[in-house]
């Protein structure tokens, strides 16, 4: 059950849903482009969000600045950066450790972004990163990611150029065959696919 929190971020108010977990950690779960219909409603989002909670996550999905009920506008990225920060900070003192974020298109772009900006005690988990669309940061996370996914027809997030720049940080990605950048119909496949990696995660924790 997700209950709706508010969430400051310096003048303004984001607007989130928390359910709590078993105790095992907690996510913040960042949504796809905002000017592109991107919202925490999302069906990757609740994806994500499902494949958390069935190992017993808090999880946190918020909308960014601009977005539904959430004040201000948007902001390009640097914005939305702070608004992940924020709701990181709000989850951190309403769960237990680990923390992870984990970020979908857009929302992955903000999450590598903000991770390579400043320090984090956390670690990632990104979907399908939009690399031929957004230059995204994935060196700088070689530290805190722990898995990432895309589709094998993702035009977003070409799996080539994926594979070729995880491989410099030793990480290989997860592909889902038949899925594009949107997993319509493959969202199944995505929860299986969140649990796989989380289970790796917390077996080596």
């Amino acid at each position: 059950m997700e209950e709706a929190v508010s969430i400051d971020v310096g003048s303004i108010r984001i607007e989130g849903r928390m359910a709590h977990g078993r105790g095992r950690g907690g996510v913040v779960v960042s949504h796809p482009h905002p000017q592109m219909g991107g919202s925490m409603d999302n069906n990757v989002v609740e994806a994500v969000c499902e494949g958390f909670r069935c190992l017993g996550f808090t999880t946190l999905r918020f909308n960014f600045r601009g977005t539904g009920r959430s004040e201000g506008r948007y902001d390009g990225g640097r914005g939305e950066q702070d608004d992940l920060r924020a709701a990181m900070d709000f989850l951190a003192g309403r769960t237990s450790a680990p923390l992870l974020l984990c970020g979908y298109s857009f929302g992955a772009w903000v999450t590598a972004s903000l991770y390579a900006r400043e320090p984090l005690a956390c670690r990632l988990l990104l979907v399908s990163p939009p690399i031929d669309f957004l230059e995204t940061p994935l060196d700088p996370l070689a530290e805190g990611l722990i898995g990432v996914i895309c589709g094998d027809h993702d035009t977003f997030c070409d799996v080539q150029e994926l594979t070729e720049r995880l491989g410099r940080i030793n990480l290989v990605p997860q592909v889902l065959t038949g899925t594009d950048h949107f997993y319509i119909g493959r969202e199944e496949a995505l929860v299986i696919a969140i649990k796989t990696i989380l289970n790796s995660f917390l077996k080596n924790a």
